[in-house]
């Protein structure tokens, strides 16, 4: 295979569409970017969450595809996306022979396919990451073909042919971790609750979330409630509040450095996506979990169940949820301090803090043997 000549080691990172995806990968792309030795390039859609996210970075390059989901159906759009995937993956290749990358590393999304797969074919080293419990259509096929698989559940392996497949837990960045594992103070005398539904947000949630917390706070409880919408249901949320402007109550469209309102965070309520629980358990985090009704396998709900079964979380079915059972849960929790204490000494040994390292160093020594 063709050396590098450069002394900089190029690396492409690829995944997008939604949050669960792109954080992973941007946690790897940022994390390679620290050494000055490495050139980061980071391909996804301009069209896509990915793009508006990696542009803030500027030691990281954003190489564009415009290639997204496939279609379910037969039909003309099927038959558009098939023309798609050829030339994204034509386009991949012409990136993979002008950067001359020393590996490719993807997190999942259609979008990472044709990027992928031309790795494959000029044969370059690839590795995946997958975060949950039942990987990914891509992760499924590319694994195939993939020098390395990195997984955040064991019983994932059972969907995937890799040879080489480790455990590692999800890379999220190090600003979500607390400092030699402290746990949260309760003995505060107002907490902070975090309500967020993915990275794009959930109307349901955001509506009930928000006439229970504006209840509970006219009746005097004391709690700053800080609402992730999603950047679609913003004005939606903003019409709940109405004229009853409520200074206890923050309502942002996107959150940027979600880890900060995370750390701070008394309590969560949210979706039980795999990263989104990552997250929640670097930071030590007690939560309310209301599982994406529709996701692969139901995945969600069997993600919080697992953290309800060992005292970490309570949850909530979507189809149960309503303002009536969302005010006795929270009601219960910020009069038992003790539990919610429990809960995030709890939560706080499913934190894996050296997972983003491991996965670094496994895909470093791919690239390493690959050029030596």
């Amino acid at each position: 295979m063709k050396k590098n000549k450069t002394n900089k080691k190029k690396y492409f990172i690829t995944g997008g569409k939604t949050g669960g995806h792109i954080y992973p990968a941007l946690s790897i792309a940022l994390k390679l970017s620290e050494n000055e030795n490495n050139k980061v390039f980071y391909i996804g859609n301009k069209k896509n969450m990915e793009y508006e996210l990696v542009k803030k970075y500027p030691q990281l390059q954003f190489l564009s595809i415009d290639f997204e989901g496939m279609p379910r159906k037969i039909s003309l759009k099927l038959f558009l996306w098939g023309f798609k995937l050829i030339f994204s993956t034509l386009k991949s290749i012409f990136y993979i022979l002008k950067y001359n990358p020393h590996a490719i590393f993807g997190t999942g999304g259609f979008i990472t396919f044709p990027v992928l797969f031309a790795g494959y074919i000029l044969n370059k080293p690839v590795m995946i990451h997958d975060c949950d419990t039942v990987p990914g259509l891509v992760s499924r096929v590319v694994s195939r073909f993939a020098k390395k698989v990195s997984l955040n559940f064991e019983e994932a392996k059972k969907f995937l042919k890799c040879k080489n497949i480790k455990i590692n837990g999800n890379p999220i960045r190090n600003e979500f971790f607390i400092e030699n594992n402290i746990y949260k103070d309760y003995n505060s005398d107002c907490l902070n609750i975090l309500v967020m539904g993915g990275s794009q947000g959930a109307i349901k949630i955001n509506e009930i979330a928000i006439n229970v917390f504006q209840k509970l706070i006219n009746q005097g409880y004391k709690i700053n409630v800080v609402v992730q919408t999603g950047v679609k249901n913003y004005e939606k949320a903003l019409k709940l509040i109405g004229n009853k402007n409520n200074p206890k109550i923050t309502l942002k469209p996107y959150l940027d450095e979600i880890w900060n309102e995370l750390r701070n965070a008394h309590l969560v309520i949210g979706r039980s996506g795999s990263l989104s629980l990552s997250e929640i358990c670097a930071t030590s985090t007690p939560s309310i979990l209301i599982p994406y009704p529709f996701s692969a396998s139901n995945h969600q709900e069997k993600n919080a169940r697992e953290l309800e079964k060992a005292n970490c979380s309570i949850c909530i079915c979507e189809r149960d949820l309503t303002c009536d059972v969302l005010e006795k849960v929270v009601v219960d929790l910020i009069n038992n301090r003790q539990k919610l204490f429990e809960m995030s000494k709890n939560t706080s040994k499913y934190s894996k803090p050296n997972a983003l390292n491991d996965i670094i160093n496994e895909f470093l020594s791919l690239a390493d043997n690959n050029y030596n």
